[in-house]
């Protein structure tokens, strides 16, 4: 706590430096999330060219980026009690929102939250019940429209956006399951420009409709070479985990060399997306491996 690091106790827990096999050089390469969060900080400091207030909004994103020509998945209905966008049905309140989940034709859809992280909020849809009055989720379970609509205008005032569900490319399927588990790369911005750091493949447990890494099952990740799009190391995010992450959680395939498609096309994606935000000195993207190259 008192060293460079300024570890503290959760981190010393969450990296596992209790271990005897970490001699005391490495543990000094380690950082605390603080550290992390300040570094972060840094390199996108505050200004006339930081839109953070832009980026944690999925619609404006996602907009911005269509319109910088960048591959992003068109969107079918936005719910927002005060947003109105002219590109896209709006949705104003739970009445409106409950009678288009009630007669649309676009299924099956995505929503998530406008502005959350970690997946919450988010669910596939597969299709209306048979009577008409529920939603089949891609957990197989079914909710009534209703109280979906209740739900997502009491918890998700700021916005609620619905798009069509992606199929995920059979590779990513292979080590993913039933959910679309997003590449997450990280950029940096360079004296000649952004270049991509690092990516992640998400690993969400079987049955799941989202690729969370929020705690509340067992997921993990795996660290991917953005050349080649080889799975280098996959690590459990559930708990405290030391220990290198061999199967995947929803269908347990080796992990360890598998091939990812489309990864040096994703970090060339963002980018370019990166490239877009000056006053942002890192930046993270979630890219969709579809059969055909990413989207946003």
């Amino acid at each position: 706590m008192l060293g460079r690091n300024r570890l503290a106790m959760d981190d010393y827990f969450a990296y596992g430096l209790f271990r005897p096999q970490i001699s005391p050089d490495a543990r000094k390469t380690y950082l605390s999330m603080a550290s992390g969060y300040a570094l972060n900080r840094r390199l996108s400091p505050g200004g006339a060219l930081n839109v953070n207030g832009l980026l944690v909004d999925k619609v404006l994103t996602g907009l911005v980026l269509q319109a910088g020509g960048l591959p992003v998945q068109r969107l079918e209905a936005v719910y927002s009690a005060q947003g109105r966008y002219r590109s896209v049905q709006s949705l104003p309140d739970a009445a409106a929102l409950e009678a288009w989940l009630s007669e649309t034709d676009s299924f099956p859809l995505f929503g998530k939250p406008a502005n959350s992280s970690l997946g919450i909020g988010g669910a596939s849809l597969l299709g209306r019940t048979e009577d008409g009055t529920g939603l089949r989720l891609g957990s197989g379970q079914t909710i009534t429209i209703a109280d979906f609509s209740a739900q997502v205008t009491r918890r998700f005032e700021r916005g609620y956006l619905f798009q069509p569900l992606l199929v995920a490319h059979e590779a990513v399927a292979a080590i993913a399951g039933t959910a679309v588990a997003m590449l997450r790369v990280t950029t940096l911005r360079l004296a000649d420009g952004p270049r991509a750091l690092y990516a992640l493949i998400r690993l969400p447990p079987a049955g799941a409709m989202i690729d969370s890494n929020s705690g509340n099952s067992a997921n993990g990740v795996a660290h991917v070479d953005l050349a080649t799009g080889s799975i280098l190391r996959g690590q459990s995010m559930w708990k405290m985990n030391t220990s290198p992450l061999d199967l995947a959680l929803a269908t347990q395939r080796p992990l360890a060399g598998h091939m990812l498609p489309f990864v040096p096309e994703a970090a060339a994606m963002c980018e370019a997306a990166h490239a877009m935000f000056l006053g942002h000195g890192v930046l993270g993207f979630d890219v969709a491996l579809t059969p055909e190259p990413g989207l946003f």
